[in-house]
């Protein structure tokens, strides 16, 4: 949307913003470019039958605007002031969609047997609350790359294909772990904690941000719950 108001003085004004609210799913609000200027998306990414769950209809910009500023009446008013005055860049300014979390066997087979290798979201689908997308596409192209570069002349036939998917797959495997475990209702306790001693601890902050580059990294500290119990521990006071 155009025309959101950004107060110099609010220092998360220009930020990423995220508001959490567990019955009904979270809004991401983040600056953007498009070829008609600065702009703000509002992304709203709601559980099912929960109150973001509303855009089956897939209304046109207007409409959306309309009715995301409702939601944000509700659910985040001190954005929905700051997109009181605001409206569509243009008409085709509204995305919808739906994800069913999914991981497929690495290989199709076509033309009477042909065996084709699928690679990043083809096989595993992450629902998009930990932002993976990208990193898995391009995990997924240097991993398959590595694997054509070294089996040179010899064929590129299903076994090779079964081989090179799981090479990614051992790193993919704790994308979809995070993901998976980031999307439980109620949300784990272990997880609250940790943005909470965040807050006031920049290790921590850093720590759990930078996992979003490498997934695996929250495996022993806030997956495992003995993990996720002693590290924020040590900085109780």
């Amino acid at each position: 949307m155009r025309g959101v108001a950004h107060d110099a003085s609010d220092p998360a004004a220009g930020r990423v913003r995220t508001t959490g609210v567990p019955p009904a799913g979270d809004i991401i609000i983040m600056r953007a470019l498009t070829v008609s200027g600065p702009c703000d998306i509002v992304l709203f990414e709601g559980r099912w039958d929960g109150a973001y769950d509303c855009w089956s209809d897939r209304p046109g910009a207007a409409e959306g605007r309309r009715r995301a500023l409702d939601l944000l009446r509700t659910y985040a008013p001190w954005e929905c002031e700051r997109f009181r005055r605001t409206e569509p860049t243009d008409p085709g300014a509204a995305l919808y969609g739906a994800i069913t979390p999914t991981v497929r066997r690495p290989v199709a087979h076509v033309d009477g047997g042909r065996p084709v290798l699928g690679m990043a979201d083809a096989l595993a689908v992450h629902d998009p609350i930990t932002g993976q997308g990208a990193n898995n596409a391009a995990r997924a192209a240097a991993c398959y790359l590595t694997a054509i570069l070294d089996r040179g002349d010899r064929p590129f036939d299903e076994p090779w294909m079964r081989a090179a998917f799981a090479t990614y797959w051992a790193d993919a495997r704790h994308t979809h772990a995070f993901t998976e475990f980031m999307l439980r209702e109620p949300p784990p306790e272990q997880v609250r904690r940790a943005i909470e001693t965040a807050f006031d601890h920049p290790e921590v902050a850093h720590r759990f941000a930078n996992g979003y580059a490498d997934p695996s990294t929250y495996r022993e500290w806030l997956l495992d719950p003995d993990g996720a119990a002693a590290y924020p521990g040590r900085f109780d006071t």
